[in-house]
């Protein structure tokens, strides 16, 4: 754990931020198969209107909420990769995240896509995942390439 983003947290949260190795290991687990995986830490709100900030309800069908929702996601797995995380969870990259494949894994990602063409080549596992199309939107553009 980093030593900074504990001491950031705690600025933010005093008290309310525990490191407690009891703690950590009771919101580590859950019900499935997979092997508990403790968090760094816990951090506990004071009040519903200190959880409903931290929170992001929105209508899918109102674009002016999805590009907020949308903007809010794009940040908070920006800061989940400067931090060494991960822009997926337990059960791989959806199309919303491909756009970070490349900055989580850099020229890694030629390989994964090279291993995945060779053990699939007809793509008909996880169809699109890896296409070219959903690679696209993770690599940088350079000055004045089209988007069309």
């Amino acid at each position: 754990m980093d030593p900074a983003i504990a001491s950031e947290l705690r600025a933010i949260l005093g008290e309310r931020l525990s490191l407690s190795e009891a703690e950590r290991a009771a919101h580590g687990r859950d019900e499935s198969y997979h092997p508990a995986m403790n968090p760094d830490m816990v951090g506990y709100p004071e009040n519903t209107a200190e959880v409903a900030a931290n929170c992001f309800i929105l209508d899918p069908a109102r674009e002016d909420e999805l590009a907020q929702g949308q903007a809010i996601n794009r940040r908070m797995v920006a800061r989940a990769i400067e931090m060494g995380g991960t822009c997926s969870g337990e059960h791989g990259v959806g199309y919303g995240k491909a756009e970070f494949l490349a900055a989580e894994h850099g020229e890694a990602l030629n390989v994964m896509v090279a291993i995945k063409n060779a053990l699939d080549p007809r793509g008909i596992l996880n169809p699109g995942k890896m296409s070219d199309a959903a690679l696209d939107l993770s690599r940088p553009r350079s000055a004045g390439s089209s988007t069309d």
